[in-house]
């Protein structure tokens, strides 16, 4: 985790362990003994980008309980500490987890049964963003969908409405891309997004407004009246999309729905506000993420969108997010 991590890696038989399920998720091949709800299966077996373990070896346990002892954490909730090999995560009587320096490897250990849906929301999404680092990914807190066969990304803080107004493009015949964590990457002259897991996390009222008071969900943890519901493969998309458009989302005072570029500054401003992982904070990563925000700040365009929140205006949102996907 100290350095950024470009090239995959490689492994003497050229496949996954013995019992492992191959998917596909945020442009990277992860190999995992877990059942992955919601991921895309892959198509061909091959040398998996990443692997999750179900289990947390011994040697890590005792590094982190020895790092723990010697600065205990803040908050009684959270820990993250750097050990020999890799960097620890626990969240307080739920799970936790190792990843390992170079990113390739995943530990991880349920703290209770019935963790569930939590469990899988945080490796998808918080303990992914740590791997997906070290293979030189910057991931976004980001909602995407995709118009017109190119991708736009909602950006905002949590509650700005970035997985509703997803869930209405969606419904608009939009299809998703991704939900909370968004991959982009430089491919030749562009820039490309990549698929996330097929699933949404929304409020219940958007959950009754765009997948129907009867549409099967799944509680996310006690903290939070979200809940998470399976995308269909229809509404989905599965592969990787050429990138239009970034769009901060800002709550208007009024009834209208408006919509400013960015400066490439101000659009810098706005991917370094919005990164999804924040917590990683060693020299090399900081460089890379200030590099990678400068690129494509310059790239792509990167919009300030400002409406009320107000589901009476939702189609007229919907309709400026085709447009500024097709300039």
């Amino acid at each position: 985790m100290q350095g950024v991590r470009t090239a995959p890696r490689t492994a003497a038989n050229g496949v996954p362990e013995p019992g492992a399920r191959c998917s596909s998720l945020y442009g990277a091949r992860i190999a995992s003994h877990w059942a992955l709800p919601f991921a895309t299966p892959h198509a061909r077996p091959g040398v998996p980008d990443i692997t999750i373990h179900p289990h947390l070896p011994a040697h890590y346990l005792a590094e982190a309980e020895r790092a723990l002892e010697r600065e205990p954490p803040r908050d009684p909730a959270y820990a993250q500490r750097r050990i020999a090999g890799g960097v620890y995560l626990r969240w307080t009587g739920l799970f936790d987890f190792v990843v390992t320096d170079d990113g390739a490897d995943v530990y991880s250990r349920p703290l209770r049964d019935g963790a569930g849906e939590s469990f899988h929301t945080y490796l998808f999404n918080q303990v992914l963003s740590f791997a997906l680092l070290c293979r030189g990914r910057e991931p976004l807190h980001s909602a995407s969908v995709v118009v017109g066969g190119r991708a736009v990304g909602f950006l905002g803080d949590c509650g700005f409405g970035k997985s509703s107004l997803a869930a209405a493009c969606m419904a608009a015949g939009h299809p998703l891309l991704t939900d909370d964590l968004l991959v982009t990457e430089e491919r030749g002259d562009g820039w490309i997004a990549h698929p996330g897991p097929a699933r949404m996390k929304l409020y219940p009222e958007m959950a009754d407004h765009f997948f129907g008071p009867g549409a099967a969900r799944v509680p996310m943890n006690a903290e939070t009246a979200k809940a998470i519901l399976a995308v269909p493969p229809e509404r989905m998309e599965a592969r990787a999309v050429p990138l239009a458009a970034l769009v901060a989302l800002q709550r208007g005072t009024g009834g209208g729905v408006e919509a400013a570029r960015l400066s490439p500054r101000e659009a810098f401003v706005a991917l370094t506000t919005n990164t999804f992982n924040d917590l990683e904070r060693g020299p090399e990563r900081l460089r890379h993420h200030l590099e990678w925000a400068s690129r494509l700040a310059a790239a792509v365009p990167v919009w300030r969108l400002s409406y009320p929140s107000d589901l009476g205006v939702v189609d007229r949102v919907v309709e400026r997010v085709a447009a500024l996907a097709a300039r």
